[in-house]
Order: structure tokens, then C-alpha cells, then sequence
């Protein structure tokens, strides 16, 4: 059986990523995002951050090994994403495919 993304997001308790963008997808959930960034000095000098992610999110600490990134999954919180949804996706709004189709088809 194969799943969609968006269905692996729905069971899915939290989210292992790096840098990928589908921290904006899974923050609407409220879920725990949890940033495995073990080359995030290489990648700030050779590629660059367009902001600081963790002054939008309450991000937990980025482990630097697989053993702290373990210490973290074990002691989830809630986790708020409320600075980051309305920084970046305000406008991302449940309604935008109905409002793209009626464009299109009016």
C-alpha cells in the first residue's frame, strides 16, 4: 500500500526533517517538528538560510547526534507554530484551491 505525503503526515506524530520545506505543511498540524541539521554550519556558508527558523517556531534544540534527536522524541511536547504560520503562510488559508477553481472556471 502506498501513501500519499499528506496521509504520512495525518499518523504521523511528528516530523524527523533537515531543511526541507515541508515544515510549512506539517506546522498547520501543531505536531512536533523536530530539525536533524547535522551539517547546518556547511549549509549556512555554502547555501544560506533565508531567515531564522527558530524565531518562528518554538523548535526544540537541534541535536547533534541521533542519541539526543532520540532524548527529544522521547520527551515531546506541544509545540507552537503559531509565530511561523502567521509570518509566512498567512496567505495559506483552507479555502485557496476553491478560490483558484472559480477563477479559472469563471
Amino acid at each position: 500500500m502506498k501513501l500519499r505525503i499528506k496521509e504520512l503526515y495525518i499518523i504521523a506524530d511528528a516530523m524527523i526533517t533537515d531543511y526541507s520545506s515541508t515544515i510549512f505543511d506539517y506546522a498547520h498540524l501543531s505536531k512536533p517538528i523536530f530539525l536533524l541539521q547535522e551539517d547546518d554550519k556547511n549549509y549556512q556558508n555554502d547555501v544560506g538560510f533565508y531567515f531564522d527558523i527558530f524565531e518562528l517556531g518554538d523548535f526544540p534544540e537541534v541535536p547533534s547526534d541521533e542519541r539526543q534527536l532520540a532524548n527529544q522524541l522521547k520527551n515531546i511536547k506541544n509545540i507552537q507554530y503559531s509565530k511561523l504560520i502567521n509570518r509566512l503562510m498567512t496567505k495559506d488559508k483552507h479555502d485557496t484551491s476553491k478560490k483558484i477553481l472559480k477563477e479559472v472556471f469563471s
